[in-house]
Parts: C-alpha cells; structure tokens; sequence
C-alpha cells in the first residue's frame, strides 16, 4: 500500500505543483490515502479520558490547537479547529506526557508521522530539544509545508528521509513514538528500526491496531519489544481494536539502579 503511494507522487511531482497538491493534502488519497485526514466530530470519549488524566494538561492541549492555521481541506471544513483526529492526538499526547512529566525528556524520534499533526499538537507544550521525524520522502515534503505553515519553528524539528543512512543510529535518545506505523510495517522494516533506533531508546510510545496488518504480526513485533521494554502504562479503545502502549527500557533501567548504587 505504502509502496504505490510512494510510487504514484514520485511520478506526478515532475509535471506538477506540489503547492497545488499540498494544499489539498486532505483529499489526496492517490498519494497520502492512508493518512487519518478526516473532517469528523471531534471524538468526545478521547476528550473524557483525557481530563481524566490531567485537567490542566488537557486544557493547555486544547487552547494551543485552536489556535491552528486550517489547511489541506478542499472546502471549508466544519470541525478543523477541533477535529477527530485532534481530539485523539491530544489524548495520545496527554496519556505520554502526563506519565513522562517529571522526566527529561530532550531528543524524540517519531517513526511516521503522517502529516506532522503530533509535533503540531505538542511543540509549544513540551519542553524538548530536538523532536526528529523519520518517513517516506514525500511525506516529509509534506510534513515540512504543514508544519512550516503552523508556525512550529525549524529549530524544534529535523524531518529524515527514511531511506537515508540515518546519522542517529546506536545513539541514546529520550523517547521513540510510533503512532500505527511500525505496526504496519513489515517485520523485516520493523526490525530495521528496532535494531538500529528503538533499542537504544528509553521510553517507547507504541500505538497499533490489533489487527491490523494482522494479530498474528502484531503478537510476533510485541513478543520482540517484551524483551528490551517494560510495560509502564497501556490503554485499550473501547472497541478493544487499539492499544496504546508506554514502555521504558530495561537497560536503561539497569543503569540508573547502578548509578544510584
């Protein structure tokens, strides 16, 4: 599926204004058809259990996102200033944030991260240092118009090709989040990120679906991660399709009882 799209936008941007297909990202689906792009009712069970969590960090979540540049959308839309996928981005935001609080948390890798809508949400919220994104070329074109047209200042931010030599392999980071991607990707994908990125990482924040590409995959890629990671915190959908997972790195673990020792 990825495949396709990739192949589709690398012939059309010859003879094409990406402006022009940018601009309309929302429904593009020849090229970003897989993005959760919709213009639906915000979702008010994600907002619930948000404020469950934390009521102040809700709050700030909330007046941040209104403030957003509304783009992307053919027509004018009726949800943008507070959309579905909003709604669920500030609830993943304020499930991992509200756990990491009193960490230190300065250099984050997110693995796909379609349009840019979780940097979005959080850049003037939490306090890191560098937050790189790692995707396919052409949503990384993507991504870098969205997020330069949100105002989120280049210096929070690196957008990495995800078929580049990445220059961060083996070293140490704060925090690696993937939001459905690396649940989607093939374990040979997988464990190309598992090996050189997410085992060296300290906190995992890993969202899939149950199901999706299939459990008997998605059990394989969980089984891998139970033993470098322990698990932190863990939500279920009401649906029980998806899972929202925290974990912390049991080396790291390790290190810090040394260094209190």
């Amino acid at each position: 599926m990825f495949a396709n799209q990739v192949l589709k936008f690398n012939s059309t941007i010859k003879n094409t204004n990406l402006t022009k297909i940018f601009n309309t990202f929302r429904i593009q689906t020849d090229f970003f058809g897989y993005l959760d792009v919709g213009d639906t009712i915000p979702d008010q069970s994600a907002i619930l259990m948000s404020d469950k969590i934390n009521t102040q960090l809700l709050s700030k979540y909330l007046a941040h996102n209104i403030k957003q540049n509304v783009i992307g959308y053919l027509q004018k839309p009726n949800f943008a200033k507070l959309s579905n996928i909003d709604t669920k981005y500030i609830m993943l935001s304020v499930i991992l944030f509200n756990q990491l609080q009193k960490e230190s948390i300065d250099n984050i890798i997110e693995i796909g991260a379609g349009f840019g809508n979780m940097l979005r949400i959080n850049y003037s919220i939490q306090n890191f240092k560098t937050w790189n994104i790692i995707d396919y070329l052409h949503m990384n074109l993507l991504q870098e118009f969205y997020l330069s047209s949100q105002h989120v200042p280049k210096n929070k931010y690196t957008l990495t090709p995800s078929n580049t030599n990445i220059g961060f392999r083996n070293e140490k980071n704060d925090l690696v989040i993937s939001i459905y991607s690396l649940s989607e990707y093939s374990m040979k994908d997988f464990l190309a990120y598992y090996e050189n990125i997410i085992k060296n990482t300290k906190y995992f924040f890993y969202v899939f679906n149950k199901i999706i590409p299939s459990a008997q995959l998605n059990n394989a890629k969980n089984s891998i991660i139970s033993k470098d990671f322990e698990l932190l915190k863990n939500f279920d959908s009401n649906d029980n399709l998806i899972c929202i997972c925290l974990y912390v790195n049991k080396n790291f673990l390790v290190d810090e009882i040394k260094s209190n020792v």
